[in-house]
């Protein structure tokens, strides 16, 4: 007999492929590159690892339609000496780390919702 499987699509970004004999495999999703915006505005309903590499200017970083359990990362290159700030949808940085504002820095925020809050730690290359 042979095997029979499914193919369940959550979203753009995310597939299940379930076969009969019980085993799943979960199709990942890339980084989704965003251009620079003020804000820079990130819709989570369907990435959730974001990277912009050309902040030329002072942004907020915003994040949006994310559900409690999910998790990602934003990787920012600075390219211009800009002040970049998470957006009040950040309710807790764990580690107290701050974002570089630095020509030529790199920046990464990595997020859980918790609860309703947005948990992160923000990371620089040194």
């Amino acid at each position: 007999m042979a095997d029979i499987a499914c193919n369940i699509v959550l979203s753009d970004a995310l597939t299940i492929n379930i076969a009969l004999n019980g085993t799943a495999q979960i199709s990942p999703v890339a980084v989704h590159s965003v251009d620079f915006a003020n804000p820079l505005a990130l819709d989570g309903t369907t990435y959730k690892d974001f990277k912009c590499n050309a902040i030329t200017d002072d942004t907020t970083v915003n994040l949006t339609n994310v559900l409690d359990g999910e998790a990602g990362m934003i990787e920012t290159y600075n390219s211009a000496s800009a002040v970049i700030t998470p957006g009040t949808m950040f309710t807790r940085n764990y580690g107290g780390g701050t974002m570089d504002s630095a020509a030529s820095a790199y920046n990464l925020i990595a997020w859980t919702k918790s609860s309703g809050d947005i948990l992160y730690s923000i990371l620089q290359v040194i």
